[in-house]
């Protein structure tokens, strides 16, 4: 299991969905390299996003989170 601790510098905007320049480099410098190396270790490469809300509806998308 690998668990994202909350980050100022790496949150979504309220009510938005759209991935900022913070978030974005850690997850293509850093999550990607955790989650390749977790699949090679237990030799499975099933993934789960789970994840929560600021409590606001997303006014860019329709989300299951927000019904």
């Amino acid at each position: 299991m690998i668990v994202i601790r909350d980050s100022g510098s790496r949150r979504f905007e309220s009510g938005s969905a759209k991935i900022s320049g913070n978030l974005k480099g850690f997850i293509e410098e850093d999550l990607v390299k955790q989650i390749d190396n977790f699949g090679k270790e237990y030799q499975s490469y099933i993934v789960e996003v789970i994840g929560d809300t600021d409590g606001q509806v997303n006014k860019e998308i329709i989300s299951n989170l927000d019904t």
